[in-house]
């Protein structure tokens, strides 16, 4: 079996039931043996949360149907607390604790990166399984082994290692390593790590600015190698994974679990992706034009399937 593990059970939740539907009723319009493992993110305004603050408006009344339309397809949503400036001081932090409490059940799962969070999520919620976060940045081969080794569920693996296959055939946990299909960074960027961190400082401050009113100016960053968001623009990349780079290469090789990022990107462009990557290549055109006719006709949590 293919897993893909899909971005957003919030702000894309009724893309990613489009697609949890389609991939079921239509089966022959899309790869074989594929499915969807985990739909990862957050709710608005995680203080935990790694990546961008997204000020998307959901009722938290609604959080755990959310969690619960997932899940009763199989589905674990993957809360992404890989804020890496994460400090004991933010472990009280009653909002992300309300979110581990209502989706802890044993199917769901968080991705961390502060050995700290970590620490007291293992301890305080013992059901969740574990994830290694790319934000980790372990590029030594080395280190990653060992890595697999540790008590995680999935190690998602550094992209610049996408294209190391002679280092790739040599793990033997290859059902733990989880790969990033399409990272936009540029190969080896050197900001990258900056990059991460101005965003955990930038959404720290706005977290606190919301709780006690004081002013808030985010932290500027320039990425000098221009920041691109869209898949068609980094094809190029030798550390970009087509669809079939996975079926022909990656797939023979022993490795099932990808990643399709881009949890703040446009919803059809999105839908563009899904169609790119699950679909066959002679249903794209057909399945990515279902996939927009149903979000351009239903409300963002009222999904009116015709199967």
């Amino acid at each position: 079996m293919v897993n893909f593990h899909l971005p957003s059970f919030a702000r894309n939740y009724k893309l990613n039931m489009l697609i949890l539907h389609m991939i079921k009723y239509e089966p022959e319009r899309f790869r074989e043996n594929i499915r969807v493992a985990s739909v990862y993110g957050d709710f608005p305004l995680s203080l935990w949360n790694g990546g961008r603050i997204e000020e998307v408006a959901i009722d938290p009344k609604i959080y755990p149907k959310i969690i619960e339309d997932f899940n009763s397809w199989g589905v674990p949503i993957r809360y992404t607390f890989t804020n890496p400036l994460i400090t004991e001081e933010h472990l009280d932090d009653k909002y992300c604790n309300y979110l581990l409490k209502i989706a802890h059940n044993g199917l769901n799962e968080v991705i961390v990166v502060s050995p700290i969070l970590e620490e007291y999520i293992r301890k305080n919620y013992p059901k969740y399984p574990v994830v290694s976060s790319t934000c980790k940045h372990i590029e030594d081969k080395d280190e990653l082994l060992a890595e697999l080794k540790k008590d995680y569920k999935m190690v998602v693996l550094d992209y610049n290692l996408n294209n190391q296959f002679d280092f790739l055939e040599t793990i033997e946990e290859k059902d733990k390593c989880e790969f990033l299909c399409y990272e936009v960074c540029i190969p080896n960027c050197p900001r990258r790590h900056e990059h991460q961190n101005n965003i955990g400082q930038n959404s720290i401050n706005y977290i606190n600015h919301l709780k006690t009113g004081e002013k808030f100016t985010p932290i500027p960053f320039h990425c000098d190698n221009g920041e691109k968001y869209s898949l068609y623009d980094v094809l190029d990349y030798p550390t970009v994974i087509t669809p079939e780079g996975i079926f022909d290469k990656y797939v023979p090789m022993g490795f099932s679990n990808f990643k399709l990022e881009s949890r703040a990107t446009e919803i059809i462009a999105l839908a563009d992706f899904y169609a790119y990557y699950l679909a066959k290549p002679e249903y794209r055109d057909r399945v990515r034009i279902e996939l927009f006719m149903h979000l351009n006709r239903n409300g963002v949590y009222k999904v009116k399937l015709g199967y």
